[in-house]
């Protein structure tokens, strides 16, 4: 479970180099540097501006590129959805396509209990 709500992260802290660099492209600006000494000039306070512009050139790297990746996982993701709602769909998506009557509630146990099974019927 750990693994599944940290990989969003890892995929997030992964691209955060490129989206810097292509932000840094977009705007001409020179690139920071990635190295130690950049890093101790950032943890000393001597490189506040440079690492305020690099946030921006990632920030702007990022809105360049996020249409396009919303976009391909919207043309990868359709036909998937598609495949699984007919696979495993139990009411039809389609407003034309009348529902018959689908008892929400199958276990005839639950009625016994107080809970009483849910029909959804339409015409």
């Amino acid at each position: 479970m750990h693994l599944a709500v940290s990989f969003p992260d890892y995929v997030f802290l992964s691209l955060i180099i490129p989206f810097l660099r292509l932000g840094e492209v977009v705007t001409g600006g020179e690139h920071f540097p990635l190295t130690s000494d950049a890093f101790k000039m950032v943890l000393t306070g001597h490189a506040s501006k440079d690492v305020l512009l690099s946030i921006f050139h990632a920030i702007l790297g990022w809105m360049v590129a996020a249409p396009f990746v919303m976009a391909g996982l919207y043309t990868l993701s359709v036909p998937c959805f598609k495949y699984l709602v007919g696979r495993f769909g139990v009411i039809p998506s389609s407003p034309r396509t009348p529902m018959k009557a689908v008892l929400l509630c199958p276990n005839e146990s639950e009625s016994e209990i107080g809970v009483a099974p849910l029909l959804v019927h339409a015409d």
